[in-house]
């Protein structure tokens, strides 16, 4: 449904939770920009698959590893 998404800001929102895996089906993102939430976990593998991203901005996140 997402795929062709090019752009994606999620600052600001106080989101919970983890990066899904899932964001790895959005092969044509650019930007991905999720600073000053409140995710957690680790950021997941298949982040890989974004093989056009330019901008990752986690800001303020704090993940394990």
């Amino acid at each position: 449904m997402f795929h062709f998404l090019s752009r994606i800001s999620l600052d600001l929102n106080a989101f919970h939770g983890i990066i899904p895996s899932e964001v790895g089906v959005l092969q044509s993102l650019e930007v991905l920009n999720a600073a000053s939430n409140e995710l957690e976990g680790s950021i997941p593998k298949e982040i890989g698959n974004l093989v056009v991203l330019e901008e990752l901005n986690f800001g303020t996140l704090f993940f394990s590893i």
